[in-house]
Formats: structure tokens, C-alpha cells, sequence
């Protein structure tokens, strides 16, 4: 891939401690014969904070949204920071049940919210999210935005 660096977009965050439940889930996965031969949890290294994102999206006009690993005030609220086309900070919002805070194998399998990055779509001001019911469903949630 060819190309040039347009913009850098940095925005200060506090730091969210790696969580214990995430540690045993991750060592749990490696708890066979297999992978105890090979002393693979001795060779797991965790930093002591996640990444300062999980993932982004962008909307049809170039708003960016970046998925933080800070919680809102619900059990599975995920907090994004949303930025300009221009790369300006323009202000949060929080999605109820949506993102995936952990990638490909071997995280499989972890409890995290329903979604993925691409369980979330923007396009003419309507936000549409995959979100978890109760009932084990999921459900398309769509919410018109307005900006302030």
C-alpha cells in the first residue's frame, strides 16, 4: 500500500487499567496440555493499561468515531470520542451494548457486548447499531442524531 500521512489526530485519555477478569479469560485459554508444554502463560505479557481505543468508524461526512475502553454509567455503555472531518475534538457519546473490545482468536470466546466494529453504521445523521437483548436476540437499534 502506497500513500502519505494526511493528519495525526492525538486527544489526551485516562488511562483504563488492564482488567483482572480479562487476564484469567486470557490465561484460561491457554490452560491445556497442549499450550502447558510449551510454558505459553509464562510468555504472556499484558501491559498495565488497554490501548488508548478499541476501534473506529467513520460516518458518510468524515466524522470519526473512536470507541474509548472508558465505561459509561450502564454495564455495557461504551464511550466514543467524535471528530471532525478536520480532526478537532466535537464531543462524546455513549452507545448502549455496541463494540468488541477484544480481536480475532485466541480472545474468542471472552464475555464481551454484542457488536464489532462492523456492527456500526452512520450515514444522513441515523446511527444503526447491532445491540444485545436480554432474550439472547439481537436487535437493529437506530437513532437520529442532532448536532449541537
Amino acid at each position: 500500500m502506497e500513500g502519505a500521512l494526511i493528519k495525526k489526530i492525538r486527544k489526551e485519555y485516562d488511562p483504563v487499567k488492564v482488567p483482572q477478569h480479562v487476564k484469567r479469560k486470557v490465561f484460561g485459554r491457554f490452560s491445556n496440555p497442549t499450550y502447558e508444554q510449551d510454558n505459553i502463560k509464562d510468555k504472556i505479557y499484558f501491559p498495565d493499561n488497554m490501548p488508548p481505543f478499541q476501534y473506529f468508524f467513520a460516518d458518510d461526512i468524515g466524522r470519526l468515531y473512536v470507541m474509548t475502553y472508558e465505561k459509561g454509567e450502564g454495564e455495557k455503555d461504551c464511550v466514543f470520542d467524535i471528530f471532525n472531518p478536520d480532526g478537532n475534538f466535537i464531543g462524546r457519546t455513549v452507545l448502549d451494548n455496541s463494540g468488541n473490545f477484544l480481536g480475532p482468536p485466541p480472545f474468542q470466546g471472552l464475555p464481551v457486548p454484542w457488536g464489532g466494529p462492523y456492527d456500526v453504521k452512520v450515514k444522513n445523521n441515523q446511527l444503526y447499531c447491532m445491540r444485545g437483548k436480554e432474550s439472547g436476540y439481537q436487535e437493529l437499534g437506530v437513532y437520529r442524531m442532532k448536532w449541537e
